[in-house]
């Protein structure tokens, strides 16, 4: 069940109309003003409130605009973006979306010059990095203690001689 404190809070939030207020919330706002005269004197005040504050939109509703003016401006305004929403190109399907490259190579896809033009690339590719890699590799010097040599694979003295 809500504390005064919060109802109070949530009245300042969201205002006298408990339909505001967030679901899980609204019956709990019910069941205090049930039972507690100082949550229903803070829901009157809040009413009082919001009644005031709507009569001050009206009022400068009615100052700024002519009957039935400002339904006829929300109107247009959701004609012209249905409109510009109507105009947009529609979406290529995703594997149309990329079917422009052919043409500024001058290109059919699938030529033999093409693929083979992506295999070259690809073999320079890997062979860069290769290159790269081994630049940048640091070999690690061999094991100086009996036991890490010990271990070492060392070559086979018949094949050797």
């Amino acid at each position: 069940m809500l504390t005064l404190r919060r109802f109070e809070e949530l009245v300042d939030t969201y205002g006298a109309d408990l339909r505001r207020w967030p679901e899980e919330l609204q019956a709990d706002g019910r069941a205090l003003m049930s039972v507690s005269p100082e949550a229903r004197a803070l829901l009157a005040d809040a009413q009082a409130l919001d009644d005031v504050i709507e009569a001050a939109r009206s009022a400068d509703d009615e100052l700024r605009w002519r009957s039935g003016e400002q339904e006829m401006a929300l109107v247009r305004l959701r004609a012209g973006v249905a409109a510009r929403i109507a105009a947009l190109p529609a979406p290529l399907p995703s594997r149309e979306r990329f079917a422009w490259w052919p043409a500024v190579l001058g290109r059919r896809v699938g030529s033999p010059r093409l693929r083979f033009i992506g295999l070259a690339a690809g073999g320079a590719f890997a062979i860069v990095g290769g290159l790269f890699l081994g630049a940048t590799y640091e070999s690690v010097p061999p094991p100086t203690g009996v036991l890490t040599s010990l271990l070492q694979p060392a070559a086979i003295g018949t094949l050797a001689d």
